[in-house]
């Protein structure tokens, strides 16, 4: 059994917070029950979507505003007074509005039940709200409480609005049961309210086009969020923004919502437990948001990571079941998170440290498995071998030098912040997102490994003078992928079927030589912000894109890069593609040969100067209809293109190939010896049949200039 190694336990400040939360939350946990897979689904037909009872039954009524500050159309002792109102509005006989149908033909800042200033007790119930505000923002709503305290509003059906039902400055109220689908802004939204329940409501297939939430907490604290259905809205599930602190959302269904199932941005000690959080883009989204608790959840096919973590510290995730999502737990440039019990098929965790204190604050134990076995977590240590990494399924190193992980199985490895580490003839794969990470690290070399079917297989950031080599990379979205890394060489990579090849990001001075890549979107694809790179002696083969070099404002053009000995050929679109948003000038072309491409080179967003010679020779390009007079090698004419210009292209005329042994003609009774002597300037490969056969024998890997 391997063991983990961390420099310091979980902070005593974190472990007092989290246990003072967990008493004052524990009696509400012990009544909430697992989450199930119980979604239903809304249906399309407006009607039946409306429909809660008979519709005999409902008494139409105009909208109103009930406001006890006695600026509206009633106060509730006014109210009380109508047909549609009853009660005495005190703890044990609530005032009482049911069975209405208020219908707004989509008037502009008006909403259909709109409360204010109220501290009565009262009930809304089984009612029809509906076409209020659909045009004119977020303020209208179905249902809409300001300043209203020990309201209920219960069963009633509150779409086709703006907001369903919107609560502001509204604190101790019950919302539950209700319907709040496919309104053009929020379902449910509650901005400065305070200690509210929302329970067992649907609220689906809100602002689908825009991009907002079934329910929306804004700067709203001690709220509870249990038991919610909330499936294909626009943007997020739930979302609690804008410092929305000390709230539960506890078994809910987040299902197929167009960014996130659940989000906390700017929220500290929420709690997000029991939830169902499946097939969304994200499924738990956290950006700073501190001494949070994300547990027992599960989270499945959530098309990017199932949870996240951003500029956030001192969370504690634990006991979640992740099932096949496009990535597992992600940890961006974030402090003290504890990892604990989580079960993993499919992606594992990935950290993102900007700074040391980062990569070695986490703790992360051998209780969180990915695809059935334990994931280590090393930190401050040197020399760490196979022994020290048996019967894992993903391997995180944090400050640790001169370690080798070599000849193993594996879903995933990390290294942040390592130095001189060699990872060498591993299979690594069963991962759905990244194969091998390093960030920060230094003097890596990667050798000989397999990486199938992932995101991205080799992924580098701020990480400078490893060697990738001799790997076999094939069936991934991107090959390898450089990000802010400087220095570092890709030799002799065999590279089939990736979507991408080979990608850099704001990366210099390195080298990418002898490699093959075949097939794909793009062979290699430089962008914006690369320079003074090496490409060398490559075969890029039958990809779309051979090589792209895409600048954009702000980030920089590809600038000073050189392009030699390259064979570019079978590229269904474009050989070299420039994308200029700004200029990508002063790379040198030499000696690439240009083969059965659909277009050699193409500028799109204007020309840039780039050198497509030296001073004696350039390119080989196989629709070039020059000219070779005096036989020298270089055509007599430039080639030339929209944009560029090639003064000395290649000019190609064949081998030379003499037979010196046997002499010709000559008769012998046994198959004899050939001495065959075969010459050309720019040879790669030859080959040679006997008697007209298919079969072909290679004889010579050859190439001279």
């Amino acid at each position: 059994m391997g063991k983990i190694i961390n420099n310091k336990n979980p902070k005593l400040v974190f472990i007092v917070a989290l246990f003072l939360f967990l008493l004052g939350i524990l009696p509400l946990l012990q009544k909430c029950n697992k989450v199930t897979n119980n979604t239903g689904i809304i249906n399309t037909n407006k009607e039946r979507d409306l429909k809660i009872s008979d519709p005999t039954e409902y008494l139409i009524i105009s909208p109103f505003i009930i406001d006890d500050d006695g600026n509206g159309d009633y106060t509730w002792s006014q109210a009380v007074n109508e047909t549609w109102c009853n009660g005495s509005g005190i703890w044990g006989d609530p005032y009482i509005i049911e069975k209405v149908k208020v219908e707004g033909q989509g008037a502009p800042l008006t909403s259909g039940i709109h409360i204010k200033n109220s501290d009565v007790y009262f009930v809304i119930r089984d009612s029809m709200i509906y076409n209020f505000g659909q045009s004119s923002g977020s303020s209208s709503a179905g249902i809409k409480f300001e300043n209203v305290n020990n309201g209920k509003i219960y069963r009633n059906n509150c779409s086709y609005n703006s907001v369903g039902i919107r609560l502001k400055d509204s604190n101790n109220n019950t919302i539950s049961e209700n319907i709040a689908s496919k309104n053009t802004a929020w379902g449910i939204a509650l901005f400065y309210s305070n200690n509210n329940t929302l329970s067992n409501n649907k609220a689906n297939f809100n602002n689908v086009e825009n991009s907002n939430d079934g329910i929306e907490l804004q700067q709203s604290n001690g709220n509870v969020i249990i038991s919610n259905e909330v499936i294909g809205n626009g943007m997020c599930g739930i979302s609690l923004d804008a410092n929305s602190n000390s709230n539960n959302i506890l078994n809910n269904t987040a299902l197929f919502n167009g960014d996130k199932g659940i989000e906390v941005v700017g929220g500290d000690f929420n709690l997000i437990q029991g939830n169902n959080v499946s097939f969304n883009y994200y499924g738990v989204f956290v950006s700073n948001g501190n001494f949070i608790i994300i547990m027992e959840n599960y989270l499945e096919q959530n098309e990017d990571y199932a949870i996240q973590i951003f500029f956030s510290a001192n969370n504690l995730i634990f006991d979640n079941d992740l099932q096949d999502n496009g990535g597992g737990i992600r940890v961006l440039e974030s402090l003290n998170q504890t990892l604990l019990g989580n079960i993993m098929t499919g992606s594992g965790i990935e950290l993102f440290p900007r700074t040391l204190d980062e990569a070695t604050s986490h703790y992360i134990d051998t209780t969180n498995t990915l695809n059935g076995n334990p994931v280590f977590f090393y930190v401050n240590e040197t020399g760490l071998e196979l022994v020290n990494f048996l019967n894992v399924s993903q391997i995180i190193l944090a400050n640790c030098d001169y370690s080798l992980i070599s000849n193993t199985y594996l879903d995933q490895i990390e290294l942040h912040f390592s130095t001189n580490s060699i990872i060498n003839n591993n299979s690594v794969s069963n991962n759905s997102k990244n194969g091998i990470i390093l960030t920060n690290s230094i003097g890596t070399i990667i050798s000989g490994n397999i990486l199938l079917n992932k995101t991205t297989a080799i992924n580098l950031w701020y990480s400078n003078n490893s060697e990738i080599l001799n790997n076999i990379i094939n069936d991934n979205y991107v090959g390898i992928h450089l990000i802010y890394s400087n220095n570092n060489t890709i030799f002799m990579n065999n590279m089939n079927n990736n979507d991408y090849g080979i990608g850099l990001e704001t990366s210099i001075d390195n080298k990418i030589l002898q490699n093959t890549i075949h097939q794909g979107i793009t062979g290699i694809i430089f962008l914006y912000g690369c320079k003074y790179n090496l490409i060398s002696h490559n075969i890029i083969d039958s990809p779309d894109i051979g090589i792209y070099l895409l600048s954009l404002p702000g980030l920089g053009g590809n600038n000073y890069n050189i392009f030699v000995e390259n064979t570019i050929k079978n590229c269904e679109q474009i050989g070299i593609y420039f994308v200029n948003y700004l200029p990508n000038e002063n790379n040198l072309f030499y000696e690439n040969f240009f083969i059965n491409n659909g277009l050699h080179v193409y500028y799109d967003l204007g020309i840039s100067f780039n050198n497509w010679n030296t001073t004696d020779i350039g390119n080989y390009w196989d629709d070039y209809a020059g000219f070779d007079a005096n036989d020298d090698g270089i055509g007599d004419t430039p080639y030339t293109r929209v944009g560029m210009r090639d003064n000395y292209p290649i000019w190609f005329d064949g081998p030379t190939i003499v037979l010196t042994t046997p002499v010709n003609y000559t008769i012998l009774a046994d198959p004899p010896d050939y001495i065959i002597e075969i010459s050309d300037p720019n040879l790669d490969t030859m080959w040679y049949s006997i008697n007209k056969s298919d079969y072909k024998y290679v004889i010579y890997l050859w190439r001279t200039k």
